[in-house]
């Protein structure tokens, strides 16, 4: 939490917040060989189908004075390859 004064006698407190973005089948905009495929089945007995996860998460910053209205500071760099799926 960064302590912010303005003027002389109010004090406005500047939380950041660290949030995921989830974006619902975002791997489809990759290159093919980029794009998740479905896994494979180790055994043929396995009880479930598995399917191919086309989500993508993004760590993204933002900032607050008052816990309701928040302003989006962008993706966070070197903290995820946004090439993979979650």
């Amino acid at each position: 939490m960064v302590r912010a004064t303005e003027g002389s006698n109010v004090q406005i407190f500047v939380t950041a917040r660290r949030y995921i973005q989830k974006q619902i089948e975002g791997d489809y905009s990759f290159p093919t060989a980029q794009q998740c495929v479905n896994p494979s089945v180790v055994t043929p007995f396995y009880p479930y189908s598995l399917t191919a996860n086309h989500h993508v998460s993004t760590d993204r910053l933002a900032t607050t004075t008052n816990g309701v209205n928040f302003t989006d500071l962008g993706a966070v760099n070197e903290l995820n390859d946004s090439t993979t799926v979650s």
